[in-house]
């Protein structure tokens, strides 16, 4: 299976990285072409470090292309993982979806936009960085979504053993709207005097084993 990654950021990376360990060739795709230069030196010392810790696993292959370039090969399934912002994501997302084989899933990463308000035919696939720690994604549909798309859609997350929460629009992005409240009062905590430190040991759960405030600097204190 081919995947193409509209993005060259931290979560193009991590999500596309996630897909490579299961076998699936990985096409990443971004108008950014310093970040996608910087990308393909990344990616290439992840799978070296992989291969000297574990040589027996087998990974897919790895690709890169600028979003605008002709040579773009056909993908299966198009996964967007660009800054939130709705009219870059649409832009980007109109210019791959016909790279992807006729009925192939159409899905963005955002944390915040609602697939409807990015095209035809998306869905939403909320991954969770690390995706490895976190273990789950959100499936966001409208509810306009073809039955056959989502059953598809449904079956593509779920094969990669990952436990998939499906949403609609009234309740899209739920796990974000969970953590906003404790992310809230561990920056209470920290302008109150406490030690970083204490508030991520304090923070620390089976959601967030890293605790909350490691969390968010991991994802970027801005995106947050």
């Amino acid at each position: 299976m081919r995947i193409l990654i509209a993005g060259a950021g931290k979560m193009a990376r991590n999500v596309g990285f996630f897909l490579l360990r299961r076998g699936m060739d990985v096409v990443w795709a971004d108008r950014e072409r310093d970040w996608l230069a910087a990308l393909e030196k990344r990616i290439g010392k992840d799978l070296r470090r992989l291969d000297f810790i574990d040589g027996e696993t087998t990974t897919g292959k790895a690709s890169f292309f600028s979003a605008d370039d002709g040579g773009l090969p056909e993908c299966d399934c198009l996964i967007e993982t660009i800054e939130e912002d709705a009219p870059a994501k649409r832009a980007i997302i109109k210019a791959l979806r016909e790279r992807i084989v006729e009925g192939g899933p159409l899905l963005t990463n955002s944390s915040s936009i609602l697939p409807g308000e990015l095209g035809k035919g998306v869905a939403g696939a909320h991954f969770f960085y690390p995706v490895d720690m976190t273990g789950f994604v959100e499936a966001i549909f409208d509810e306009a979504t073809d039955g056959n798309e989502r059953v598809q859609v449904l079956g593509f997350l779920r094969s990669l053993d990952l436990d998939v929460i499906e949403q609609g629009p009234a309740n899209a992005f739920a796990a974000n709207r969970l953590f906003l409240p404790v992310q809230n009062e561990c920056f209470k905590a920290v302008m109150a005097g406490v030690a970083p430190n204490l508030v991520d040991r304090a923070s620390v759960s089976e959601a967030l084993p890293a605790g909350t405030l490691a969390m968010m600097d991991s994802i970027g204190l801005d995106t947050v």
